[in-house]
């Protein structure tokens, strides 16, 4: 398979168009190019090992400016994204090996080059007073990742219903470009990448048990992510004639993430029944304290109808309430409390080519937010979105 791809993005922000402005208005001009391409082969052989193997290219522009235009005569205030580019060209390969009727075995490993830099840091600002290299504070820009990555898996069936699959991996993340480039200097505060962060590296080991037996099927599973230079977001605050204001900066951390899930399931064909359990801890394991945006204790349970191509599927999300946090690191505005929301949904035939969707989210018109904030891509700062109250839709879909 080949696949390619172009994907080009202009955006403006401000903060006067929807609402009135402070101060001053502000606005940020951002542009992102993105070019890409992928081959990947697939064989089988003797239908019982699998092979593929593939390489993929992509490169990254991104560029950001944030203006001032309070007088009319725009002024630049930061160049928040200072021609940022990203190249990145990786190969992989895979394989699986069912070497038993009982046993099946696979492997892989995966290399990608990334190469990044801020080609326009040394542009100036503010009458040639400042400009991002300043910010950085750091001799070269310029960044050269190489990133091997690998797994080792295995299922092992134990019983006519159960099956233990083990995944062992290594995989490696070079840092994004708001935590490597992001150059934003302001009189309320800085947000400011750090080029010189070591990528990070995710030393994960996974046990799962599969069962399926008459109507009922199940899955337990538990996880565990070491990760070393962990790419850590954090805040500190200082005070500028009498106001106080927020610094954003990055940094390598130790870190520890531990999962469990387990769903457990019924069905007979016209009835099912589904529960659905996660629940992930994150700790900071430099600082011994937790990570950020964790999300809490969450539950999902969905009960379903169906019966000659007609559909209906109620589900209910649980979520505990999150007082584990990080506030510290700014990610996290405040503890959240717990919720639970109510979804249906239906499709119903309408004739051999015509079918009827619909659904309600949020039945019972819930106040709630996942704990999970949004970061806004342009200051910097992190918010907890409540999400739609009670939402209808409907849809009507052909196919022929």
């Amino acid at each position: 398979s080949l696949m390619a791809w172009q994907a080009d993005v202009d955006h403006v922000m401000d903060n006067f168009s929807l609402r009135e402005p402070g101060m001053k208005k502000m606005e940020t001009l951002s542009e992102t190019r993105t070019q890409g391409a992928r081959l990947v082969v697939d064989q089988t052989f003797d239908y019982t090992k699998t092979v593929a193997f593939g390489v993929d290219v992509e490169s990254n522009e991104w560029d950001a400016t944030l203006r001032d235009v309070t007088s009319g005569t725009p002024s630049v205030a930061s160049f928040m994204w200072p021609g940022v580019e990203r190249d990145r060209i990786g190969v992989f390969v895979e394989g699986f090996h069912q070497i038993r009727a009982n046993t099946k075995l696979g492997a892989g490993v995966r290399y990608d080059r990334v190469e990044m830099d801020a080609t326009e840091a040394n542009q100036t600002y503010m009458g040639g007073m400042k400009s991002p290299a300043q910010s950085y504070d750091v001799n070269d820009t310029e960044a050269k990742d190489d990133n091997i990555s690998a797994f080792v898996s295995g299922e092992f069936r134990l019983s006519s219903y159960n099956a233990l699959e083990v995944i062992a991996s290594h995989s490696v993340r070079s840092p994004s470009v708001n935590e490597r480039y992001v150059a934003k200097d302001t009189m309320m505060g800085t947000w400011v990448g750090n080029p010189d962060l070591d990528t990070e590296k995710h030393h994960k080991l996974e046990l799962s048990l599969n069962g399926q037996a008459g109507n009922w099927h199940w899955r337990p599973a538990a996880w565990i992510d070491e990760v070393d230079d962990y790419v850590y977001r954090y805040d500190t605050t200082r005070t500028v004639m009498g106001n106080q204001v927020t610094d954003t900066r990055y940094t390598n951390i130790d870190a520890r993430l531990l999962g469990v899930e387990a769903e457990l399931g019924w069905s007979n064909g016209t009835w099912s029944s589904t529960g659905a359990l996660a629940s992930v801890r994150g700790t900071n394991k430099t600082e011994n304290k937790p990570l950020p945006q964790i999300p809490p204790l969450m539950y999902t349970h969905t009960l379903a109808w169906q019966q000659q191509g007609h559909t209906v599927e109620a589900k209910w999300q649980l979520a505990r309430r999150q007082d584990r946090i990080d506030e510290d690191s700014g990610l996290d505005p405040s503890e959240s409390p717990g919720y639970g929301v109510f979804n249906v949904n239906g499709t119903h035939p309408l004739t051999d080519y015509l079918n009827l969707s619909w659904a309600v989210d949020n039945l019972f018109d819930k106040t709630w937010a996942p704990h999970v904030s949004r970061e806004d891509t342009v200051t910097g700062e992190s918010y907890r979105v409540n999400e739609p109250g009670r939402t209808f839709r409907l849809a009507l879909t052909a196919r022929w």
